[in-house]
């Protein structure tokens, strides 16, 4: 599946896929608001959660620059140890 391919499904299946074929990499959270990035197969999935918009709201993309306000949250850690 590519980003293409996801943006053009309805809302109900991209979460379904998200559950399905996901890899929730990083979370964060600002005041209510709570993001959540996630991977699947070449392209990354931004959901964020904002009770104050009602909803959550979706945006997927397959340009690794755009990872880079998430970079720093990512915990590899358990990585680097032997």
């Amino acid at each position: 599946m590519t980003a293409y391919e996801f943006n053009s499904c309805s809302n109900t299946l991209q979460f379904e896929i998200l559950k399905q074929a996901g890899v929730c990499l990083v979370t964060s959270r600002s005041g209510c608001r709570h993001s959540y990035l996630f991977s699947i197969d070449n392209f990354y999935v931004e959901v964020v959660q904002d009770p104050g918009v009602g909803g959550f709201t979706l945006r997927s993309f397959d340009d690794v620059d755009q990872l880079d306000p998430y970079l720093s949250n990512i915990d590899i850690s358990s990585m680097l140890k032997p």
